[in-house]
């Protein structure tokens, strides 16, 4: 596959916003979280590289988001431990409606994007959920938060 001019000025945007990631208030790099910044890089694109392989397979969208849940799940659990399991269920029973509507919505998004990566190139489809980062930016606007430079 040849790489072409736009693709690689992509890259260089994800690297160059990779490295602001790991700039500290005072401007100096954090050596930490550069490392930090391209670990989460390759692990999400690592699961999204799995996520298409699975699709490729035939594998239907429902089946894979039910597999990633499957595994995520008890993993999550441990994460939270005894505590944290405990607030899940607070929260849970304080706003029942507005957490599972979050869930349902979460949820409908993913088999969306899975639809998608199944059906088209994963590039573009990858480009367009990244791009849900600038719709949040719009919406915490729209809210009243007023991030600084360094967060935009």
């Amino acid at each position: 596959m040849a790489v072409s001019w736009a693709s690689a000025l992509g890259a260089l945007a994800v690297c160059t916003g990779l490295a602001f990631v790991g700039l500290r208030r005072e401007g100096r790099v954090s050596t930490a979280g550069i490392f930090w910044a391209i670990t989460c890089a390759l692990f999400v694109a690592g699961y999204h590289v799995c996520y298409k392989c699975a699709l490729e397979t035939g594998a239907s969208p429902s089946a894979v988001f039910a597999a990633a849940l499957g595994l995520a799940f008890p993993i999550s659990v441990a994460w939270l431990g005894r505590c944290g399991v405990a607030r899940v269920v607070e929260e849970l029973r304080a706003h029942p409606r507005a957490l599972v509507s979050a869930g349902v919505l979460c949820t409908a998004s993913f088999l969306v994007f899975l639809v998608a990566l199944a059906h088209g190139g994963a590039g573009a489809v990858m480009t367009l959920r990244n791009a849900s980062v600038l719709f949040a930016l719009v919406f915490a606007w729209a809210m009243g938060e007023r991030p600084d430079r360094r967060q935009i």
